[in-house]
């Protein structure tokens, strides 16, 4: 696996590690043999490298896209005899440049972050012929000077030169022109071998050996390269006679102090779920958690017996980690080690090479036998993985094609109080936690509106004893198992770092399962939640720009893996119970209802207000932080009023506003901050918390006899069939209105409905939609009723796209419909052509077809 930039090493030093390799691959197409590419690419993709220059890539046009693919690469640049691939998904290159020849390939790499400064990169191969060589290298300052500018500057200068470099110019046959021999010599280092000591050999045919391949340095980033990382790795012949270079750089951003706003801390310790599959890891935690449990005074309750335990397993897998026996990489590591030492042996006393000859052919097949040994084992898991989970598994083969996904790296944000841009770390830390602090304090609630938003349900709405009675029914430990059962495996650990595979053997230990199951029914009945349910991480995704607005990031609550199988419990008991409770045109998170429900009535309700020429529109709410603002006192006034049991509406409570936060920026967490109010998004339950949380104003809306709504037509009228005057998917919700006046009414039920719960829109975001599509109902009809609520955003048959509502067009012309199609076929264009290089059988097309190519349509 690729690396990406890693956290600082200490918490004074803030530096990005970029690693930078560089091979003759002698032909990477390696027509005469599919198999040996496949193999010799997959080894590659293994060396922890974040740039991979490659040269005597032999790559055909017809071949970029499938190097690319197979590589897995972020970025990568290609011509006849050189390659540039990026594995990082936070390098980004520009400026790049082909030579008309092709055996040179500048780029510009920058860091998506600005982590660092921008670095050249160059890729060059010279000619092989002594006479071709000094011909091309006689005019390459003149013909390119920016790409060789007299004086380089963070510049990185990679290949295969052909020649061995030598200080010395007198001391042999010049290899290449002197002026060009003393421009690298003046201006780079070699950044695989210390000035002190002699390089090693990259290049071996037979018995002859020499350095001819480098990874050379600007001067003035001499000092970023750390030597004890660079190393030389020994290539099976069948691969390459050439060695892999390998550069370790250490670039500190452009203002080189560890509070730059730049700066990446580590983040929170995980343990790895691949632990619970090795058996001696799983022996040796049995025998530690029965040694906690022995341990255990009799006084000590269920939940801290628990935290113990946890605590105990936690500090094992890093202990485990840390002292983990030698791996196959390991071996690899030390056997180049000992190759590179009877080279230098060599070269330093050429007389040994009766002696050491056997030895270094000995630690050459050792090694051929290792690298074959890896790329089989990778190909054998994978297929094994394409077999069980493959060409049936729409999901598997989406994640094969699927960029990795990596921390998002958050720029500089405006801090809320000053709006002045953050210009250090610690200010980027505060300013999350006041902003975060802020969202989760909740403001004074009128008590009064909440009993006028509640007076008006139906007695109907209310839970019967026998739902009342399944919601405290007791939990078992089958209970838990199926749930532990039924949870994605790679979903991300909360604070505690313990994945789900880890947390379940502590479920399943014999000493172990009793405890579990006591503080699983102790949290439901008696609210008594283990305090690390009590403490959550939360990690900051993009929604939309400009990012430098804290409003324009989406929190995802971490939450301890217990604690969410838990609230994932609770909520599917809540689910079941609750269906009865929802109306029929909120289709979020209810069982048996699909958001194409809400597209298709949608579509129907336009298409009648189009016969009808209606003079209706569709009000699409934006609600700002729906779920960050809701309040507990407003949530748990809803939840008695639905008839949830008095315990489990204390355990919700509980767990949800009695919590503190720490806001993850960059691996740097900030202070704990309590979260008073507000449903985490991340957490199992709080979908279906918030829709019944807000059924009260969907039902008071349906229920106001002002507001007409849209009555489709039937063959058979039936009056017991409500119009339709909302859908709602969870928060988005669209409102159908005939007449201005119905928009007073409605925004009264809104501003109750705020009063009550904390809740906040956003008229100046609403869009008005006009149901038939004419456009002269908004100055003959609508424009001063809109106007007066700061509603602005009008769309009619002659604006120039649809609105979109849950995916679906809301459009009223034949070219917003024909815009929308196009966007939707160059979507469909672009999933076939990545899909159709995993050369996939008849079945896997069908696969591909409908399940992620017709899901775009």
């Amino acid at each position: 696996m690729p690396t990406t930039f890693t956290a600082p090493i200490s918490p004074v030093t803030s530096f990005s590690s970029l690693a930078v390799g560089s091979l003759n691959c002698c032909g990477l197409a390696k027509t005469a043999d599919i198999s040996v590419r496949n193999s010799f690419i997959r080894y590659l993709r293994t060396r922890s490298l974040d740039l991979l220059a490659l040269q005597e890539s032999h790559a055909s046009t017809s071949l970029h896209d499938i190097f690319h693919s197979q590589f897995q690469a972020k970025a990568s640049l290609w011509s006849s005899h050189c390659g540039l691939v990026s594995f990082s998904d936070k390098l980004e290159f520009s400026n790049s440049f082909i030579s008309p020849c092709e055996p040179i390939i500048p780029t510009t790499v920058s860091h998506a972050s600005n982590a660092f400064d921008p670095v050249f990169v160059t890729i060059v191969y010279f000619p092989a012929s002594r006479a071709e060589r000094y011909l091309f290298l006689n005019d390459i300052t003149q013909q390119y000077p920016a790409i060789f500018p007299t004086c380089p500057s963070r510049t990185i200068l990679a290949g295969d030169f052909n020649y061995s470099y030598s200080r010395q110019f007198s001391s042999r046959i010049r290899q290449a022109p002197s002026f060009w021999l003393h421009y690298i010599d003046s201006s780079f280092t070699d950044s695989i071998t210390p000035t002190d000591q002699l390089a090693s050999a990259t290049f071996y045919r037979g018995v002859s050996r020499s350095c001819i391949d480098y990874v050379f340095v600007s001067n003035d980033l001499a000092s970023s390269t750390h030597y004890d990382d660079c190393t030389t790795t020994y290539i099976q012949p069948q691969w390459s006679n050439h060695l892999l270079l390998k550069a370790q750089f250490r670039l500190f951003p452009p203002i080189s102090d560890s509070n730059s706003v730049f700066s990446v801390g580590k983040g929170l310790w995980r343990a790895h779920p691949r632990l619970a599959s090795n058996p001696h890891f799983v022996k040796q935690l049995n025998r530690i958690l029965s040694k906690c449990v022995h341990q255990f005074n009799t006084p000590m309750s269920a939940a801290e017996k628990w935290e113990s335990l946890k605590a105990a397993t936690a500090t094992f897998c890093k202990s485990y980690s840390r002292r983990k026996g030698y791996t196959l990489s390991c071996a690899e590591d030390l056997l180049h080690k000992k190759r590179a030492g009877i080279t230098k042996k060599l070269s330093l006393d050429p007389s040994l090479l009766p002696v050491l000859s056997p030895q270094l052919t000995v630690v050459e097949q050792q090694l051929t036998s290792l690298q074959q040994y890896h790329v089989d084992d990778l190909a054998l898991r994978s297929g094994i993985r394409w077999r069980e989970m493959g060409e049936l598994s729409a999901g598997y083969l989406k994640r094969t094609i699927s960029a990795r996904q990596s921390r998002q790296t958050i720029p500089p944000f405006l801090h809320p109080n000053s709006l002045s841009l953050c210009s250090s770390k610690d200010e980027m830390l505060d300013a999350a936690a006041t902003f975060y602090s802020d969202l989760y304090s909740p403001d004074p609630i009128d008590p009064a509106a909440i009993d006028s938003l509640l007076a008006d349900l139906p007695d109907s709405l209310h839970l019967s004893p026998s739902a009342s009675s399944f919601m405290i029914s007791p939990l078992t430990l089958d209970t838990l198992l199926d749930a532990f059962s039924r949870i994605l495996k790679k979903s991300s650990p909360g604070i505690d770092g313990l994945p789900y595979a880890i947390v379940r053997l502590i479920v399943i230990h014999a000493s172990c399962s009793q405890i579990a199951v006591e503080v699983f029914n102790n949290a439901l009945c008696f609210a008594d939640i283990p305090p690390s349910w009590l403490r959550s991480c939360v990690t900051l995704l993009p929604k939309k720009p400009p990012f430098d607005t804290l409003k324009n990031w989406r929190p995802i609550s971490l939450i301890n893996t217990d604690a969410k199988v838990f609230t994932r419990i609770l909520s599917s008991r809540m689910i079941i119970t609750a269906s009865k409770l929802i109306n029929p045109y909120q289709t979020g998170f209810v069982r048996g209802r699909f958001i194409a429900d809400n597209g298709l009535l949608m579509k129907l309700v336009m298409e009648q207000a189009r016969i009808s020429s209606s003079s209706g529109i569709g009000l699409l709410l934006d609600q700002e932080k729906a779920y960050d603002r809701v309040h507990p006192d407003y949530l748990r006034a809803v939840l008695l009023r639905f008839g949830y049991p008095l315990t489990v509406v204390d355990c919700i409570d509980r767990l949800f506003f009695s919590t503190d936060l720490q806001i993850n920026v960059n691996g740097f967490l900030s202070q704990c901050i309590p979260q008073r109010r507000g449903l985490k998004q991340g957490d199992p339950i709080s979908p279906i918390l918030f829709n019944l949380a807000f059924e009260p104003l969907l039902r008071k809306i349906q229920l106001d006899s002002r507001i007409m709504g849209y009555r489709l037509p039937s063959p058979v009228p039936n009056p017991s069939v409500d119009p339709a005057k909302l859908l709602a998917y969870a928060d988005d919700i669209i409102c159908l209105l005939i007449d201005p006046s119905e928009l007073t009414h409605l925004q009264a039920h809104l501003s109750l409905y705020s009063r009550a719960s904390n809740a906040k829109v956003n008229f100046h975001k609403t869009e008005a939609v006009s149901l038939s599509g004419a456009s002269s109902i908004y100055n003959s009809v609508w424009r001063s009723a809109l106007l007066s609520y700061n509603i602005t955003s009008w769309h009619h048959c002659q604006s120039p796209a649809p609105v979109v509502y849950l995916g679906f067009p809301l459009y009223t012309s034949t070219s917003q419909r024909n815009l929308f199609l196009d966007g939707i076929l160059d979507k469909v264009s672009k999933a076939c052509q990545i899909h159709q290089q995993r050369g996939l059988s008849v079945r896997g097309r069908a696969t591909i077809l409908s399940s992620l190519v017709l899901s775009e349509l």
